[in-house]
C-alpha cells in the first residue's frame, strides 16, 4: 500500500480529519535508523494507549508501549513492512502496555506508505482494543443493526437480529479464552443460521487460516452420507466466484435412507477483501432460500467471519499466556534445582574440610567419623538426585555449542537500535570463542546484566558507554579441568555502592523506585543452570561504572 502522507487536496485533508477523530488508534511511525520515532498520532491512539500527541511524538513506540515479551518480534515484522513491503491484514493482536500500566489487547492492520518529505517509506498502523470481548461484541452488534435498520423491513431485521443474537453470545463468553472458543461460535453460527432461516440445515465451516489447505472447524454437523457434489469442489467454486454459491439441481446432494437433502448453499465469510472461511449448508428443501434469505446471508456471514477471528486472537492469548506461564515455571524449578545443588556441593566441601581437621585429633573416638561419612554419603546423594531432576526439565536449558560473539551480538544489537543516541556499544571478543550453553538462558542472562547498565547510565547521565570483552583461561571446574570463558560486561554508570555489593543478589532488593529486584537474582540462577558463574568485579571498571563477569564453560573441541 504506497501514498503520499502529506498532500493538499480538500479529499486528503477531510480524510485526515476522519482518521483523527476515528475510534481507531491510527499512528505511523520512523525506521529502526531513526529509532522508530512515532510520527503521526491520532486521537483513537490518545485514547487508547493515554499518551497525548505531545507526549507521543519522536518517541520510540516499541519502548512506549509494546510489552518486552513482544519487541524483538515486533522489529522484525516493523523491517519487513518498511524494507519489503509485507502488510498484515486485520489478523494480528498484540499485548500493548498503555501509559497506565493496563495491558490493552490490540487487533492491528500495518503497512507501509511513503513518504514524500523524507524519501523513504514509514510504518503505519491502524488498531483497535479487543479487550474487551463483550464490549466490542455491543459495539459490533450497535454496527450491524444501523445496517439494518437503513435496509429491509420489520420481518427482515427482525430475523438477521435473531440470528446475530447467537453471535453475540458465543463473542460474550470469549472474554475468558479456552479451547472451545472456536468450537462455540461454530455452533452459533448454526444455530444462528436456523433462528435466521427458520431451518435447520447440517452447517460446516471451512476455515482459511496457516494451513496449506483449508480445515473444517470443530463443532460441525456430522454428514449422513457422502455428498454427491464433494465438499473441495463446491469450496473452489465458492472461493473463484467470492459469492453466495448454490447447488440446486432437484437431485438430492445427499441420500441416506430415509434422510435426504436436496440442496446445498456455501457462503463465503469475509472480513474486507480478506477471505476467513466458507460456511457449507445442507438443506433437506430443494429450494432453500428466498431472496430475502440471501440478502439476509451477507451481513451474517461478515459477522460470522469478526466471530471467528475473535476466537482465534482468544485461542492465541491463550497460548501466549500458557507459554509464558510454562517459561517462568521451568525457568524458577531450574534455579531452585540448581541453587539446592549448588548448596549441596557447599554442604560437601564443608564436610570434607570439617573431616580433615577433626581428623588431627586422635582422642575422637570412632563413631564420629562414622556418623561424618554418613553425612557425606547423604550430601552426595543429594547432589545426585538434584542433576537427575535438572535432567528431567531440560527444554529450555537444553545446550548446545555457540559462538560467544554471536550470542552477544543477538543481546546488544537491541540495545544499540533502541538506544544508539544514547549508549555506545563496543565489542573485544574473539570470535573463535565458543561456548556450551543454551541459548535461550545465556540470552536471558545477557539481557538483564545489559539492560541493568543500560538503565543505571541512563538514569544517571543520560546515556555513557557499554563494553563486552572476553578471555579464555584454564581451570579445574567442576572436578575437571576446563576451558572456562570469562565474559566482562563494563558500564560507564555510576556504579554499585560498597554497602549494596552483597546485597544485589538477593531477591527483591532493589535502588530504584520502579524496580522488582528479581532481576539480578534471576540472571545468577540463570547462569548457575548454565553450569557457570557471575560475580561483581571488586575493582571499578575501566569506563568508571561497574564490571560484572560471567564464568562460562567453553566447547570442547571438534563438538
Amino acid at each position: 500500500m504506497n501514498g503520499n502522507i502529506a498532500r493538499d487536496d480538500a479529499g486528503s485533508a477531510l480524510l485526515l480529519e476522519v482518521l483523527q477523530r476515528a475510534q481507531l488508534a491510527v499512528w505511523i511511525a520512523d525506521s529502526a535508523e531513526q529509532g522508530y520515532a512515532i510520527r503521526e498520532w491520532n486521537a483513537g491512539a490518545e485514547s487508547l494507549y493515554g499518551y497525548t500527541r505531545d507526549e507521543a511524538l519522536g518517541r520510540n513506540y516499541v519502548e512506549l508501549f509494546v510489552n518486552r515479551a513482544e519487541r524483538a518480534e515486533t522489529r522484525d515484522s516493523h523491517q519487513r513492512i518498511v524494507e519489503e513491503g509485507e502488510e498484515f491484514g486485520w489478523n494480528f493482536a498484540a499485548d500493548d502496555i498503555s501509559k497506565d500500566g493496563t495491558i490493552h489487547t490490540v487487533l492491528g492492520n500495518a503497512f507501509r506508505i511513503w513518504d514524500a518529505n523524507a524519501r523513504r517509506y514509514v510504518y503505519a498502523e491502524v488498531g483497535i482494543d479487543i479487550s474487551d470481548f463483550e464490549q466490542m461484541s455491543r459495539q459490533l452488534n450497535r454496527s450491524r443493526q444501523l445496517a439494518i435498520l437503513t435496509a429491509g423491513g420489520a420481518r427482515q431485521q427482525l430475523k438477521i437480529v435473531r440470528g446475530i443474537q447467537q453471535l453475540n453470545e458465543a463473542i460474550a463468553s470469549m472474554s475468558r479464552p479456552d479451547e472451545r472458543g472456536l468450537e462455540r461460535v461454530v455452533k452459533a453460527v448454526r444455530s444462528g443460521v436456523h433462528d435466521m432461516l427458520l431451518s435447520d440445515p447440517l452447517c460446516r465451516i471451512w476455515l482459511f487460516d496457516d494451513a496449506e489447505t483449508p480445515r473444517l472447524a470443530p463443532g460441525y454437523d456430522e454428514l449422513p452420507g457422502a455428498p454427491r457434489v464433494a465438499e473441495a469442489e463446491i469450496i473452489a467454486k465458492t472461493v473463484s466466484s467470492e459469492a453466495l454459491e448454490m447447488v440446486c439441481d432437484h437431485r438430492p446432494v445427499i441420500e441416506a435412507g430415509d434422510d435426504v437433502y436436496h440442496s446445498v448453499v456455501a457462503s463465503p465469510l469475509h472480513i474486507g477483501s480478506e477471505l476467513r472461511g466458507i460456511l457449507i449448508m445442507f438443506f433437506r428443501a430443494e429450494e432453500p432460500l428466498t431472496g430475502d434469505d440471501k440478502e439476509l446471508l451477507a451481513p451474517f456471514s461478515s459477522y460470522a467471519a469478526v466471530a471467528l477471528v475473535m476466537a482465534a486472537l482468544a485461542r492465541e492469548q491463550q497460548r501466549r499466556r500458557y507459554e509464558d506461564t510454562e517459561r517462568i515455571r521451568h525457568a524458577i524449578i531450574q534455579s531452585v534445582l540448581h541453587t539446592v545443588g549448588n548448596e549441596a556441593g557447599l554442604a560437601k566441601l564443608a564436610v570434607d574440610s570439617l573431616s580433615d581437621e577433626l581428623r588431627s585429633h586422635q582422642e575422637l573416638p570412632a563413631p564420629v567419623y562414622s556418623q561424618l561419612e554418613q553425612v557425606r554419603a547423604s550430601v552426595d546423594r543429594l547432589g545426585q538426585i538434584m542433576t537427575e531432576l535438572i535432567h528431567l526439565n531440560v527444554n529450555i536449558s537444553e545446550q548446545s555449542r555457540l559462538n560467544l560473539a554471536e550470542a552477544v551480538r543477538v543481546v546488544t544489537r537491541l540495545i544499540e537500535q533502541n538506544h544508539y543516541e544514547r549508549v555506545v556499544v563496543t565489542h573485544d571478543i574473539d570470535p573463535g570463542i565458543w561456548i556450551e550453553a543454551s541459548e535461550y538462558l545465556l540470552r536471558e542472562a545477557l539481557n538483564n546484566l545489559v539492560q541493568n547498565a543500560v538503565q543505571a547510565m541512563i538514569e544517571a547521565d543520560w546515556g555513557g558507554e557499554l563494553r563486552l570483552t572476553a578471555e579464555t583461561v584454564e581451570r579445574n571446574w567442576n572436578g575437571r579441568v576446563r576451558t572456562i570463558v570469562m565474559l566482562d560486561i563494563e558500564d560507564s554508570g555510576p556504579g554499585v555502592q560498597p554497602g549494596f555489593r552483597q546485597r544485589i543478589w538477593e531477591s527483591g532488593f532493589t535502588t530504584r523506585g520502579d524496580g522488582h529486584g528479581h532481576g539480578l537474582y534471576y540472571t545468577r540462577g540463570l547462569v548457575g543452570m548454565l553450569g557457570g558463574a557471575v560475580e561483581l568485579v571488586e575493582a571499578p571498571s575501566s569506563l568508571g561504572g561497574a564490571s560484572f563477569r560471567l564464568f562460562l564453560v567453553g566447547a570442547e573441541p571438534g563438538r
